[in-house]
C-alpha cells in the first residue's frame, strides 16, 4: 500500500541531544518515528504521530518518547483516505510576476 502524509514537527521539541552529525558530511540528522493509521481519525482529524526514534535501551527502559507532531493521511493507493483537494495556484499575468517579484 502507498500512503502520502503531510505533517509538520516542532523544531523547538527538539533536544539538541539527539541530533547527530555526519562523520561523512558534516550535516547534522534527527532520526524521527511516523505512526499511522489509515483506518482510524483523532479526534484532531489526523492519522499518525512524529517521534524521536529511541535507542534500544530508552526502550527497554520505557523512557518517554518525544512528540514532535501529528501526520495526516492525504492519499491511499487502497482508497482507505481520500485525496486532498487540489489547490489551484493562481493565475497571475506575467506583469503582475514582474511587479511583485522582490528581484
Amino acid at each position: 500500500m502507498r500512503l502520502e502524509t503531510s505533517f509538520s514537527i516542532c523544531l523547538s521539541d527538539i533536544p539538541k541531544d539527539k541530533i547527530q552529525v555526519s562523520e561523512k558530511n558534516g550535516k547534522k540528522y534527527l532520526n524521527l518515528n511516523q505512526f499511522v493509521d489509515t483506518e482510524q481519525e483523532s479526534q484532531y482529524g489526523t492519522h499518525g504521530s512524529i517521534t524521536i526514534s529511541q535507542s534500544k535501551e530508552e526502550r527497554e527502559a520505557k523512557t518517554p518518547k518525544v512528540y514532535l507532531g501529528n501526520a495526516k493521511v492525504y492519499f491511499s493507493s487502497e482508497g482507505q483516505a481520500q485525496q486532498a483537494p487540489v489547490q489551484q495556484a493562481p493565475n497571475f499575468s506575467p506583469s503582475q510576476l514582474a511587479e511583485d517579484t522582490p528581484f
